[in-house]
C-alpha cells in the first residue's frame, strides 16, 4: 500500500536538505511507512484470520453439540407423538364401539317408538274412517229423504200448475167441458 506525505512535509526537506535530497528523504520515509503499514496490516490480518478461524471452529464444536441436542429433542418428540398416537387411537376405537351400540340402543328405541305411534295412529284412523262413514251414510238418507220429499212437492205442484193452467184457460176448460159430455 503505497503511501504518500503530504506536501508541507515535502517543503519543508526542501528548504533544510535540498530538491534532491527532500526527494530521497521523502521517497525514504513513505517506502519506510508503506512497508510498516503493510507488515502491520499482514500481521494484524493474519491475527484475525486466526481469531476467525478460532471463533469459527469454535462456533461449527457448539453447532455440532446443539444439531445433537436438537437430533436427542427430535428423537425424544417423535417417541412421545408415536406414544400419543398409540393412545388416541385407542381412546378413539374407544369411544367409537361405545357411540356405535349407544347409536344402535337410540335406534332401536326409536324404530319401536315409531311403530307404536304407527299403531296408535292407524286404529284413530281406522275409528275416525268408521265414524265418517257412518257420518256420510246418515247424511245421505238423510238427503235421499229430501230428494224424494223435494220430488214430490215438485210433482204436485207441476200438477197443481197444470190444474191451474188448464182450469184457467178458456180453450181447455171448453175441451174439458167437451170431453166430459
Amino acid at each position: 500500500m503505497a503511501v504518500a506525505l503530504p506536501l508541507e512535509a515535502y517543503e519543508t526537506f526542501e528548504k533544510g536538505f535540498g530538491k534532491e535530497d527532500a526527494k530521497r528523504i521523502i521517497r525514504v520515509l513513505e517506502g519506510g511507512i508503506s512497508k510498516e503499514i503493510e507488515d502491520k496490516w499482514r500481521t494484524t490480518k493474519d491475527v484475525f484470520e486466526e481469531r476467525i478461524n478460532a471463533v469459527r471452529t469454535e462456533l461449527l464444536g457448539k453447532m455440532d453439540v446443539l444439531e445433537e441436542r436438537i437430533n436427542a429433542v427430535k428423537a425424544e418428540l417423535l417417541g412421545k407423538m408415536e406414544k400419543d398416537k398409540v393412545e388416541l387411537l385407542g381412546k378413539m376405537e374407544k369411544d367409537k364401539v361405545e357411540l356405535l351400540g349407544k347409536m344402535e340402543k337410540d335406534k332401536a328405541e326409536l324404530v319401536g317408538k315409531i311403530e307404536m305411534d304407527k299403531a296408535e295412529l292407524l286404529g284413530k284412523i281406522e275409528m275416525d274412517k268408521a265414524e265418517l262413514l257412518g257420518k256420510i251414510e246418515m247424511e245421505r238418507v238423510v238427503l235421499e229423504g229430501n230428494i224424494k220429499r223435494l220430488d214430490m212437492k215438485m210433482n204436485f205442484m207441476i200438477i197443481l200448475m197444470f190444474l191451474a193452467l188448464t182450469i184457467m184457460n178458456p180453450v181447455v176448460a171448453d175441451l174439458i167441458k167437451g170431453l166430459i159430455k
